[in-house]
């Protein structure tokens, strides 16, 4: 299969049931605030990726690994 074409965050990608159940299920206490965090750095960045959906699921697990770090804890 040929490679997926990377593009702009389209603007019908939204916090789906799906992507909050995710988002709390990592430990995520504010999904909507962390969301909009997620579409604000990628929109003003302009950043494109092949995989939107893979994009946030890795902001997710990041935004948990950070608070942890910034609580002066680690989860492995």
């Amino acid at each position: 299969a040929p490679p997926t074409r990377r593009v702009h965050l389209p603007e019908d990608f939204t916090l789906t049931p799906e992507r909050t159940a995710y988002a709390k299920s990592k430990g995520v206490a504010d999904p909507v605030d962390e969301f909009s965090a997620f579409r604000d750095h990628h929109m003003a960045r302009g950043n494109t990726m092949a995989r939107w959906d893979l994009a946030w699921q890795t902001w997710v697990r990041n935004a948990v690994t950070f608070a942890a770090r910034r609580n002066g804890s680690s989860r492995t």
